[in-house]
């Protein structure tokens, strides 16, 4: 109203956005050459880098995810045992340390996140490796061989990596 920040007045000349493309390696040269003071998003590959650079970090939790997602239209997926006993066999704690480095928020097996209108906590799935194989058993999948695809890009594929190991680890 009366053009006065909360903290004094508001010394900003402008704002610039300039787009340096996927590579997070052109983002943290900007800053090195200080043509950058502040950056949208960091990838996890990247966190540690920028945090040793001495700058102000500010986070926030967003509704940027990774999905797991089988096509509930076919076989064996259309099947709610085989789709339990996939959570089941994961532990969604692992996948976050282990995919992006332990940044951000642990999923909860739905697409709607805290800072959702629509968010409602459900309980917490832990996880059961052989619960998850007598569910498969009992839907006649203990043998079905899954395939996961993942994008050959960081925490994509780590996030997948993830998946399958913890998958694998529970014989499914």
């Amino acid at each position: 109203e009366d053009n006065k920040w909360w903290d004094g007045e508001v010394f900003l000349d402008g704002i610039e956005f300039i787009d340096y493309g996927t590579d997070p390696g052109a983002m943290v040269s900007a800053f090195e050459a200080g043509e950058v003071h502040t950056n949208f998003e960091t990838s996890a590959d990247y966190v540690s880098i920028l945090d040793g650079m001495d700058l102000v970090k500010s986070e926030v939790v967003t509704a940027s995810t990774i999905v797991c997602r089988t096509n509930v239209n076919n076989k064996p997926y259309d099947n709610q045992k085989v789709r339990n006993a996939l959570q089941l066999a994961v532990d969604n704690n692992v996948v976050l340390q282990l995919g992006y480095g332990n940044a951000g928020t642990v999923a909860e097996n739905h697409h709607v996140c805290q800072i959702h209108p629509e968010y409602f906590e459900l309980p917490k799935i832990k996880r059961d490796p052989a619960k998850a194989k007598a569910l498969l058993a009992e839907a006649g999948q203990a043998d079905f061989e899954h395939e996961l695809i993942t994008v050959d890009e960081d925490w994509h594929k780590n996030t997948g990596d993830a998946i399958a190991a913890q998958m694998r680890d529970a014989g499914i």
